[in-house]
């Protein structure tokens, strides 16, 4: 499908009240869940494995919660294509903008994390509507027409996409030019491209080039996420900044504060489990392998 059909697809959709499409969406959420075995399973073993002290009833209410939201994020994507911006802002709250005011006074550029949390599309248009613009380092879709189309909402309040195949060492000039960089350090890595750190009390292979950025310019990491509230609008949040372990040890230190990233988002997920993206396979990659069988 081209990416003109796609854009004009979302827009038309985009003349619908978002509430409407916002049932639809919780009704597709629960229609997945009860169709798709496979991510229901996926869904409910995250969820076990990461509140073990959680019952049966309490994992799959959050697991329905979880396919209803997913839903809801799906069906709020027209809007992020082709409404107005100040539409978005009007669904949207800041809170702790005041803590980014010594970093613009001073021009100094700074490391953003965050994950997939809320509608962490709609948090990132937001954000850049209010000044706060930076590259996000993420992966190209697969479909190169959906990523045109992506990436066309995610850049009209000023905001950059930069591959994530891209090493760490091609990022620095961005950050030495003052500008800011976006990651998303909620996914799972290959045993060969991340270090292990606990996430919910389990080992997580997880991406450490943001340690790596931190520490080679000794910039702070904030972090920055969105909830869903009950009203309708979203609760977009920027944290404390997440001061930098240096220690001496290097290889120590980018361990200790890729862990601190983590826990920084493990913290956030807490608040509302049923506002992560539960679907994706975080502890897939094991930190074993098996000894082979002699035959």
């Amino acid at each position: 499908m081209p990416a003109k059909l796609i854009q004009a697809l979302l827009r038309l959709f985009s003349k619908i009240p978002i509430n409407v499409n916002r049932r639809l969406g919780r009704a597709l959420g629960r229609l997945f869940m009860t169709m798709n075995k496979k991510y229901r399973h996926i869904v409910m073993d995250n969820l076990r494995l990461a509140f073990p002290q959680q019952d049966q009833a309490w994992i799959q209410q959050t697991a329905k919660k979880c396919f209803e939201h997913l839903g809801m994020v799906i069906c709020e994507l027209p809007y992020l294509a082709a409404a107005p911006a100040k539409q978005l802002m009007a669904l949207s709250r800041m809170h702790g903008l005041e803590r980014l005011q010594p970093f613009f006074e001073q021009q100094k550029s700074f490391l953003i994390l965050t994950g997939h949390i809320g509608n962490w599309e709609w948090n990132g248009v937001v954000m850049g509507a209010h000044g706060l613009h930076g590259n996000l380092v993420a992966r190209p879709l697969d479909n190169r027409a959906f990523d045109i189309v992506v990436n066309r909402w995610r850049e009209r309040t000023g905001q950059k996409v930069v591959s994530k195949h891209i090493s760490a060492r091609k990022l620095l000039p961005l950050l030495r030019k003052g500008e800011n960089l976006v990651i998303l350090l909620d996914q799972n890595m290959d045993w060969y491209e991340g270090h292990w750190v606990n996430f919910f009390g389990q080992p997580a292979c997880t991406n450490y080039g943001l340690a790596l950025l931190a520490m080679h310019t000794n910039m702070l990491v904030v972090p920055t996420y969105g909830f869903r509230a009950d009203d309708g609008c979203f609760d977009i949040y920027i944290g404390q900044p997440i001061e930098l372990c240096s220690s001496g040890d290097r290889r120590r230190d980018v361990w200790q504060n890729t862990q601190n990233y983590t826990t920084a988002l493990e913290n956030i997920i807490r608040q509302k489990p049923e506002q992560w993206l539960w679907l994706h396979q975080r502890w897939k990659t094991k930190n074993y392998c098996p000894w082979p069988r002699e035959h």
